[in-house]
């Protein structure tokens, strides 16, 4: 923004807060930071201005493997030239990616394209590696996530898993790490492909396919059911398919309590909450993960 560079003022779309410096940043986040103002002063490049949709630089996007030390930056801007001296004022980042927006739609993403450095950064959940691409959706919190997966593998039960909602194979390729046969299940393509990779390197036995949770088919099969589905829940669709099938374990990871208490709702006649645990992904936010252990009770 021609404010500054930092985060969104609270209930204003077009103010920015300009920062230096925030909490849950580690030392290359603040060192992108004067990187990226030193690069722009010293190219004369305008920074993106939300109100006349006019400027070049858009976003500043950084990726960090807590527990690898990992570091990506992706620069978001409109169409342009960026200089390729960019890499020389992040030569401490091991990926650069350049993405354009040239649209008018104020969003932080654009197709990304490597600049300098690797393709994939790493971060490392307990014993389990995985790729971190700009476009992978991954777990903001990666110190809560540990704790996320362990719990959901503690749930776990039997030996066939079935992972909806898969991803990048997160909870797939941990449990996979301890044992369990998993597949799992995922409407992006490209999340597909990071999970299949995910599961080459850590070498495990985990199966990742395309495909929509309202079209999955003989629940029955599978010993544990986990499901993490989009804030607006589980499809009507799947949990006609549950009440049908009725797989004896399900894992319910939720980020929304208001759709999780919905179909909870649904599953009552039949199935019974063993446990549930609530997560603090996002600390002084209101937000929070919810893991529920559902068992068939009839």
């Amino acid at each position: 923004s021609t404010r500054g560079i930092g985060f969104r003022r609270r209930g204003s779309w077009w103010d920015v807060v300009d920062i230096e410096k925030c909490e849950v940043f580690g030392n290359k986040s603040e060192r992108a930071l004067k990187a990226l103002r030193e690069f722009l002063m010293e190219f004369k490049l305008p920074a993106w201005d939300l109100e006349k949709s006019e400027g070049f630089m858009r976003y500043i996007v950084m990726r960090e493997g807590k527990f690898t030390g990992e570091f990506m930056v992706n620069l978001v801007t409109n169409d342009g030239t960026l200089p390729e001296e960019v890499s020389e004022y992040f030569d401490f980042a091991d990926s650069i990616y350049w993405s354009i927006n040239n649209s008018k739609s104020d969003v932080s993403y654009g197709e990304p394209r490597k600049f300098w450095g690797h393709e994939f950064i790493k971060e490392k959940l307990d014993d389990v590696v995985y790729l971190i691409h700009p476009n992978s959706f991954f777990q903001t919190n990666s110190y809560q996530a540990v704790t996320l997966v362990k719990k959901v593998a503690e749930l776990a039960e039997g030996e066939k898993v079935l992972d909806l909602y898969s991803g990048v194979g997160t909870f797939g390729i941990y449990l996979a790490k301890r044992g369990f046969k998993v597949e799992g299940i995922e409407i992006n393509p490209f999340a597909v492909e990071m999970a299949k990779k995910n599961a080459k390197i850590n070498n495990v036995n985990a199966e990742f396919h395309v495909g929509e949770d309202k079209n999955v088919e003989n629940l029955k099969e599978y010993d544990t059911l986990i499901v993490d589905p989009p804030r607006a829940g589980l499809h009507p669709k799947l949990i006609r398919k549950v009440l049908r099938d009725r797989p004896e374990t399900i894992v319910y990871v939720s980020c929304n309590p208001k759709t999780l208490a919905r179909n909870l709702e649904e599953l009552k006649n039949i199935y019974k909450i063993e446990e549930m645990v609530g997560l603090d992904m996002f600390p002084h936010t209101p937000h929070m993960e919810v893991v529920t252990k559902l068992k068939l009770s009839v």
